[in-house]
C-alpha cells in the first residue's frame, strides 16, 4: 500500500514538473 502511494506521488511529482512549465510559457 505504502509503494503504491509512493508511486502515485512520484508519478504526480513528474507530470507537475511537465505541465508547470508549458503553463508558465502559455501565460506569458
Amino acid at each position: 500500500m505504502k509503494l503504491l502511494l509512493l508511486g502515485w506521488v512520484s508519478t504526480l511529482y513528474v507530470s507537475l514538473n511537465v505541465l508547470f512549465p508549458c503553463l508558465y510559457e502559455c501565460f506569458l
